[in-house]
């Protein structure tokens, strides 16, 4: 009875699950609407479609890829050898295209959910005490919005996150039951994989083995001859790519070099200084940003208190996680351990920030806070170890209940943030009569913002989305607008751009030009289907909604010209 209750148990977490990263996959359109989608899902698809991985530069991967293929092409394969798999068995399944998407798509939230099981397992082994909040951690690790989107589009820190979390497990397993030869090879296998997988995933290596020898400190000789027989099974598994990298690309063996070939010059090449890089551009702040809730390409926000809720919630997390750490004694000897290994792995977030920051700094890499995924397990094992110190100040009949407060906070912001994205890419749709109130007339000025986007209709992956942006005021009062207008060849088409919901509305630049903050919220962003404007030549306007049935035009360098094929 009791095995039939874990089988329903477990059927129905993964019957959610399904739902849960389905949703997030429909709500991101295919196309360029995830950072690189279309590259690495090319990447995916040349080598389900050819057997064979690409070679930086040539000419089959640049069909599919453009200038993208020299920097795609000479990066670890696993990521993307993964994600072949799941195109492979959709084109055994006859799927088209678009389709294939998703099912590259899919091997992305098998790493995440892969990731929050991992999650789970590695802290009751740490601390078997506390499995009462074990459940915990694999939800905040999956209803993290920027969790949430990463394992839901096709790219390679999802598999990179999960094979680092890999090692985690491995070496906490390792330490808190003991080694033996076939956890070292397993352990080996996983950090060969790693090798394979990204290049800010090498420091585990680092964090492997000072584990190792933290363990085995008062025997050497033993803890070598575990690590050796990892080291040689890594070897086996990663050194036939760094052979071909040597080959191939005139002895870059790690491909960087490689890669580098269409890099843009970072603040580095123009002579900024690191202090001054990181003062003067919003690099910390986007990274931590991007870390909880940034969408598209780094153009959807959420609002500013979102963030301002999370980044206090991460505050006292932090400073329970220090003195839970401090005190660590006073659960005896193996909870002290467990502490250590804690600290040890929290290094992984130390190295990988740091190298964050290089990155950007040397090659102007965009700051994202994937970047910081492949350190996902120790970031939020301090999190949820931070919190239940903090939480257990309280008389224990509550605590279950400030713990069920935390997981609905989660899930909320998770539901917020998709609402967010929906709104986005799918315009309020307004009345007949709304429309017909429109008229030339109830154009007060012409000071109403300016349209600064409006793309040519994408096709990619069957795409038929337009997308535009820019900013919108009410020049008597202002303030920022609250809706757009969008007319097509004079007609009002039935949609308004909504502005004030936190859908990609800061805009602190307009702002500061107009010496005004009550415009700090006055953008816009929407990708609109091109079906509501039909086949044909259209020429588009845009108005910002003002009160009493007034509008005022956005401003544009020159007519706005769209064509639908």
């Amino acid at each position: 009875m009791e095995n039939k209750s874990k089988i329903s148990l477990l059927l129905g977490l993964g019957i959610l699950l399904v739902v849960f990263f389905a949703i997030w996959q429909i709500s991101i359109p295919g196309g360029l609407h995830a950072p690189d989608e279309h590259a690495h899902f090319g990447m995916m698809n040349f080598i389900a479609s050819t057997g064979r991985l690409p070679i930086a530069g040539e000419t089959l991967l640049k069909q599919s890829i453009g200038d993208y293929s020299w920097y795609y092409g000479a990066l670890p394969p696993a990521p993307y050898i993964v994600g072949a798999i799941g195109i492979f068995v959709g084109k055994l399944l006859q799927a088209n295209n678009t389709e294939l998407l998703y099912f590259a798509r899919v091997m992305s939230s098998l790493s995440g959910i892969g990731v929050a099981i991992l999650a789970y397992f590695t802290l009751v082994l740490l601390f078997p005490k506390k499995k009462g909040i074990a459940f915990v951690l694999p939800v905040l690790i999956l209803t993290n919005p920027q969790s949430s989107f990463i394992y839901s589009y096709a790219n390679n820190d999802a598999f990179t996150s999960f094979a680092t979390t890999f090692v985690f497990y491995l070496l906490v397993r390792g330490y808190k039951t003991g080694w033996t030869k076939k956890l070292a090879i397993v352990l080996g296998i996983a950090l060969g994989v790693c090798m394979l997988s990204k290049y800010n995933a090498y420091p585990i290596i680092f964090i492997a083995m000072l584990l190792y020898f933290l363990q085995f400190r008062r025997n050497y000789k033993v803890g070598w001859k575990y690590f050796s027989v990892t080291l040689i099974m890594g070897a086996l598994i990663s050194g036939w790519w760094f052979i071909r990298n040597a080959l191939l690309y005139h002895g870059d063996f790690l491909g960087l070099k490689t890669s580098k070939l269409t890099s843009t010059v970072g603040y580095f090449g123009q002579r900024w200084s690191l202090i001054a890089f990181l003062n003067n551009t919003p690099f910390l702040e986007d990274t931590f940003r991007s870390s909880w809730g940034v969408f598209d390409y780094m153009s959807i926000w959420l609002s500013s208190n979102y963030y301002l809720i999370v980044a206090s919630i991460l505050a006292f997390s932090f400073i329970g996680f220090l003195y839970a750490a401090k005190t660590k004694k006073n659960g005896g000897l193996d909870e002290e351990e467990s502490y250590n290994i804690v600290l040890t792995m929290t290094l992984m977030i130390i190295i990988t920030g740091a190298l964050a920051i290089w990155n950007s700094y040397t090659n102007d890499f965009q700051p994202q806070g994937k970047y910081l995924f492949v350190s996902i397990l120790p970031s939020y094992l301090m999190i949820v170890l931070g919190l239940e110190k903090i939480i257990n100040r309280n008389p224990l009949k509550i605590r279950k209940y400030i713990w069920l407060g935390i997981v609905i906070l989660s899930l909320s912001a998770n539901g917020y943030a998709l609402y967010t994205i929906n709104n986005t890419y799918n315009p309020r749709l307004i009345s007949d009569n709304a429309l017909l109130d429109f008229s030339q007339s109830q154009v007060i000025s012409k000071d109403g913002g300016w349209v600064e986007k409006v793309s040519e209709p994408e096709s990619i992956y069957n795409t038929t989305k337009i997308a535009m942006r820019g900013w919108a005021i009410d020049p008597e009062k202002m303030i920022s607008a609250k809706e757009v207008l969008i007319v097509c060849d004079n007609k009002p088409i039935p949609y308004l751009i909504p502005i004030k919901s936190g859908i990609n509305s800061q805009r602190p630049d307009v702002a500061n030009a107009l010496r005004n903050s009550n415009l700090e919220n006055s953008g816009w962003s929407v990708y609109l289907d091109s079906q509501f404007l039909g086949v044909g030549h259209h020429t588009l306007k845009f108005y910002s909604v003002l009160e009493n049935n007034r509008y005022s035009a956005l401003a544009h360098n020159g007519p706005i010209l769209v064509d639908v094929p």
